[in-house]
């Protein structure tokens, strides 16, 4: 049985929710603007974009992704079956975001501000440039291999998902329990989850750009997860008492969690009418902290902060 080889770090039907549609989007790189190159966006199918093959997976002393003995080294089938399990139930939410412009409810307590706080956690943690520190964390081979090599059983996995959303999840009685996974149960638990729930605790805003709007649309990146100090905007934890989260939902809406609250309501979507200062501070953000690309449903050449 073969690997999923092109494993997406940002996901397809997120990625939809800001091309200009025909299953394409404006490709940018960030990172090469950023050391004096032009700024050339290119536009590509979504199937190949914020895709790395062999991600989550390290590869047998032959080379080889496929193993012999389904032994819990070289092939992954649990994170893949896991992203495709959370990309599932997160595509829904954004169906209906796209049909209603305030289609989920966020307020706290409601079972969809559970399950996107666990699918901007898994977000953060499936991210390339995540992936790849903790892979290197590491000197020991094998250390590696048992953190994201992992064969957790279906239990396990179920009982990942419902203690933060109570999403049932069915991955199969294939999958096989290996009692040395701790340290991958270790950054699991303590990394999605309590990333999850300190950000349900959150004060949460969504600001929204009607189509008709002055400004707009945004963009989002290879790293969607930003979070800033709110005094100076620099890098921070999302534990420290000053820490906003920015997560760019579609073109049209960006979630914005504070750590401190605000005088809108907890959960609630503020409509944006005309507010080109938001944003383009907002595409701003996005462009500085990726780890290297943008994508959007627009050409970034006239991006003006791209441009000073």
């Amino acid at each position: 049985m073969s690997q999923a080889v092109n494993q997406h770090f940002v996901p397809q039907f997120y990625l939809r929710a800001f091309g200009p549609g025909s299953g394409k989007i404006y490709v940018t790189d960030i990172y090469a603007i950023y050391h004096g190159g032009p700024i050339v966006s290119t536009k590509k199918p979504i199937e190949s974009v914020a895709a790395h093959d062999h991600l989550y997976s390290l590869p047998l002393a032959s080379g080889h992704y496929e193993p012999e003995a389904r032994d819990g080294t070289g092939w992954d089938e649990t994170t893949d079956a896991i992203n495709d399990a959370v990309d599932g139930k997160a595509s829904k939410l954004w169906a209906r975001l796209d049909k209603a412009r305030e289609g989920i409810n966020l307020a706290p307590g409601s079972d969809d501000r559970a399950l996107l706080a666990f699918v901007i956690a898994n977000f953060h943690f499936r991210n390339k440039r995540m992936v790849q520190v903790a892979k290197h964390q590491s000197l020991n081979p094998e250390a590696a291999k048992q953190l994201y090599v992992p064969q957790l059983s279906e239990s396990d996995v179920e009982q990942l998902f419902s203690e933060i959303a109570g999403v049932p999840v069915d991955l199969g009685s294939s999958k096989t329990a290996v009692e040395d996974r701790a340290e991958f149960h270790r950054w699991c638990r303590e990394g999605i989850l309590v990333f999850a729930k300190i950000l349900l605790d959150m004060h949460w805003t969504v600001d929204y750009f009607p189509t008709g709007a002055a400004s707009g649309p945004l963009f989002t990146s290879d790293t969607p997860v930003v979070i800033v100090n709110a005094a100076n905007l620099e890098a921070t934890a999302l534990d420290h008492p000053n820490a906003l989260l920015m997560f760019p939902i579609t073109r049209r809406h960006v979630l914005l969690a504070t750590a401190r609250r605000t005088m809108t309501p907890d959960g609630s979507f503020r409509k944006i009418d005309d507010g080109q200062v938001q944003a383009e501070m907002w595409n701003q953000q996005i462009a500085h902290f990726s780890t290297r690309e943008a994508y959007s449903s627009f050409d970034l050449a006239n991006f003006r902060f791209l441009n000073d």
